[in-house]
């Protein structure tokens, strides 16, 4: 199985050095945007941060380059980016999660072994260990999300595959089990609601299904739709309404590999669209996060490349035509929304590389002109799918004594890359249709 930030970290960031985004002028402006900025360059010169998950206080977790390496973060509006450091022997970390009290969640490796920690002010980093030690110093395992119980949930390797897991500090870490009948397969847990309900994806003989976990339940399909033969779930809000993406990556459907989805118990699942579905290229959409309101947010594919969109109640809307046109800004992402409607992600200001904040502008309604009008009518696939779930697991392989190597860190810096630019002037001559994306 494909870890799911490494999918959609190639797809959303394989435009970021080639492409801008033209702006129609006029645009309404409904969010201000700010830099995280980030840890310093590396030693070979690169420098950029990505924000990975935002707290309803606006806390942002990710990870930034370094001096030393890649390192996970934290950043709040106060003190700006905080460096947290590695665990002991580790070389690198990324922090993919953040609940409201402040605790992070994510992993760090040694490019041998690879550990999920959890992250506090007062305790600094702490390894949560593995599902079982059968693969040695090659063991691994990655926390993706944590909420405000403390309860987090990832993968871990085992001696029956990469599982996902549900992490507690009275149980250790839990095996949610897969669909498949036998013993081995693979799962992966992405989120985790203050319900304790758990969404990810597990393989199939037939690829790989987004599932949701409820203790008295277990594993439960979500499906998948026509032309879309596997899924994976990425979020889960509060009214368990869960977000991710449809996929065939087996070449059926090259021109159209992935598409955004929206699931609840009433409705099933819906298909988001595209904000660009007239292009004659490869057209693709992936939703990263929900909110409380069921707003989302993710990427798609468009006239020019990958941006960041905001969906709210069946629009889709390119966040480039949210901010002001002089900004000087190119969002080609959206990785998180807290209830508050504050987004993080990656883009571009003035050409040189950043993560970015937008926070609604006050008074400003969420309504555009550009969006996706067009619903999807496909209907999901009836699917009967056996979860098989172990009991729960002692916490094995923790090092109590893990402590994280504190750094200082580096003075904020800009990424010079040049970026490819694309002309406006025809866009400025059709601007009500290149609002209207779709």
């Amino acid at each position: 199985m494909v870890n799911i930030y490494q999918i959609s970290l190639t797809l959303a960031t394989s435009t970021v050095l080639g492409f801008a985004v033209c702006l129609p002028a006029g645009a309404a402006t409904l969010y201000s945007i700010a830099s995280l900025g980030s840890l310093g360059a590396d030693r070979n010169g690169f420098n950029y941060s990505t924000p990975l998950a935002i707290n309803n206080n606006g806390q942002v977790a990710g990870s930034s380059t370094s001096r030393k390496g890649t390192r996970a973060f934290l950043w709040d509006k106060n003190q700006g980016m905080q460096n947290l450091g590695v665990l002991r022997g580790g070389q690198e970390s990324v922090a993919y999660g953040i609940n409201n009290n402040g605790q992070l969640v994510g992993y760090s490796t040694d490019f041998n072994q690879t550990s999920a920690f959890v992250w506090d002010k007062k305790r600094g980093m702490q390894n949560l260990g593995f599902l079982d030690n059968s693969q040695g110093k090659y063991s691994y395992s990655e926390a993706m999300a944590i909420n405000d119980k403390g309860q987090v949930v990832g993968f871990s390797s085992s001696s029956n595959g990469e599982r996902a897991f549900l992490w507690d500090k009275k149980q250790g870490m839990q095996d949610l089990g897969i669909f498949s009948s036998g013993s081995f397969g693979s799962s992966q847990a992405n989120d985790i609601n203050n319900e304790g309900q758990v969404v990810g994806y597990a393989d199939t003989y037939t690829g790989d299904r987004a599932f949701i976990w409820e203790r008295n339940q277990g594993l439960q399909s979500l499906g998948v739709k026509s032309g879309y033969p596997q899924s994976q779930a990425t979020a889960i809000n509060s009214q368990a309404q869960v977000v991710g993406y449809l996929y065939d990556y087996a070449g059926r459907n090259p021109k159209a590999p992935t598409r955004a989805f929206v699931w609840d118990k009433t409705n099933g699942m819906k298909d988001l669209g595209v904000l660009d579905a007239t292009s004659s290229g490869v057209t693709y959409s992936q939703a990263t996060d929900i909110n409380r309101q069921g707003q989302i947010v993710g990427y798609s594919s468009s006239k020019t490349g990958s941006v960041g969109f905001f969906w709210e109640n069946g629009l889709m809307q390119n966040l480039n035509l949210l901010i002001s046109p002089n900004s000087g800004w190119t969002l080609y992402d959206a990785w998180g929304i807290n209830d508050t409607g504050e987004i993080i992600g990656s883009g571009a200001l003035n050409g040189q590389s950043q993560a970015f904040l937008l926070t609604p502008s006050t008074g400003s309604s969420q309504t555009s002109t550009s969006g996706d009008k067009n619903d999807v009518k496909d209907t999901a696939y009836t699917e009967k799918i056996v979860a098989v779930t172990p009991g729960p697991n002692p916490n094995v392989g923790v090092s109590t004594s893990s402590q994280s190597i504190p750094e200082s860190s580096t003075i904020l810096a800009l990424l010079s890359v040049a970026a490819f630019g694309f002309t406006c002037a025809s866009g400025q001559q059709n601007q009500h249709k290149t609002a209207q994306e779709r």
